[in-house]
């Protein structure tokens, strides 16, 4: 009994957030109209850096789309930074991180870390900076995802009980600034529902 109680529980979290990623997805549709208002200078650049913290490796993912859509501008200097965790305990330094300069003032870094490992970002972005990325790390604003689960009435991904679970589980599951030891007055977190 307890066996089919953490079968059911597994499977919906893993569900779920193979449903929470595709309908978050759409939103990364348009990085080609974004890369082009960057290229031809349409887009507003305000002062300051920022770091969004993404779970997707394209260049713009549907957090910096909802930012540009939210918000109509892009800061001078963005850093878009995709953390993993591995299944080994620790993960060699010299393999944990790789950068890319995107251009236009925007860099993506992606770092793994080993699963007993404590993430330490602004000790990621300092490594960054030795490889290029100019960044003041005092004056960095962190923008993470805080997606909302909600019923899609129209048309149904998953029944309603295990939808529900899958929202007390997600609901309670380790917010970004806990998990990585990140300032709560350096963290602006963007809401969206998502419909399941």
């Amino acid at each position: 009994m307890i066996g089919l109680f953490i079968y059911i529980i597994m499977t919906t979290w893993r569900r779920g957030i193979i449903l929470l990623r595709a309908g978050l997805a759409p939103l990364g549709e348009r990085a080609d109209k974004v890369l082009k208002k960057l290229r031809n200078g349409e887009l507003i650049r305000t002062p300051g850096a920022a770091v969004f913290l993404s779970r997707y490796e394209s260049a713009l993912p549907p957090i910096v789309m909802r930012h540009v859509a939210d918000f109509h501008c892009l800061p001078e200097q963005v850093v878009i930074l995709n953390v993993k965790f591995d299944t080994v305990p620790r993960i060699p330094a010299d393999e944990r991180m790789t950068t890319k300069d995107l251009g236009n003032g925007i860099w993506q870094i992606n770092v793994v870390f080993g699963f007993v490992e404590i993430p330490n970002l602004y000790y990621v972005l300092g490594q960054a900076k030795e490889q290029g990325c100019s960044l003041d790390l005092d004056k960095l604003v962190f923008f993470a995802g805080d997606d909302d689960v909600v019923p899609d009435l129209k048309k149904p991904k998953m029944i309603a009980p295990r939808r529900i679970l899958f929202g007390f589980l997600y609901r309670n599951a380790v917010r970004a600034s806990d998990r990585f030891t990140l300032p709560r007055e350096r963290l602006v977190e963007i809401g969206h529902q998502v419909e399941i």
